[in-house]
């Protein structure tokens, strides 16, 4: 092994335990239990909006998230489908309704519903043939 490797592989060794050292001490640091205490509606909405808004900066456009159309359509390629948008949208609520009622309460996943509901609903609404029916 020339040397140049050898103090690469000596690096990258040091960085790997320090890594893991660390994380053992985030690990051991945390508390057992961590006490939930109920949220309002607005607040599992408001976080929702603030997850849409996120993801339009990380992952699309300054619209928002707007990565299922090519999801969907992927998706239909691939396994000769024909799901719309909105279904696609509606498939993540599922997802996220079942996520919350498997295992230890996370108030993410019905964030993530709501925000799921909403894009569902605007897909829905751009889809429609005029046929919206009034409050």
């Amino acid at each position: 092994m020339t040397p140049s490797r050898r103090l690469k592989r000596e690096v990258i060794n040091m960085v790997t335990n320090e890594l893991s050292n660390f994380a053992e001490h985030v690990v051991s640091s945390m508390p057992e239990h961590i006490e939930i205490r109920s949220v309002s509606a607005y607040a599992v909405l408001r976080a929702g909006l603030n997850h849409l808004e996120d993801r339009a900066k990380t992952y699309d456009n300054a619209d928002g998230e707007r990565s299922m159309a090519k999801t969907v359509a992927m998706f239909n390629t691939c396994f000769d489908k024909d799901i719309t948008e909105t279904q696609g949208w509606q498939f993540m609520e599922m997802l996220k309704m079942v996520r919350s009622a498997q295992g230890n309460f996370r108030l993410d996943n019905f964030e993530d519903g709501a925000a799921y509901s909403a894009l569902a609903g605007e897909s829905a609404s751009k889809s429609s043939t005029g046929n919206v029916t009034p409050k």
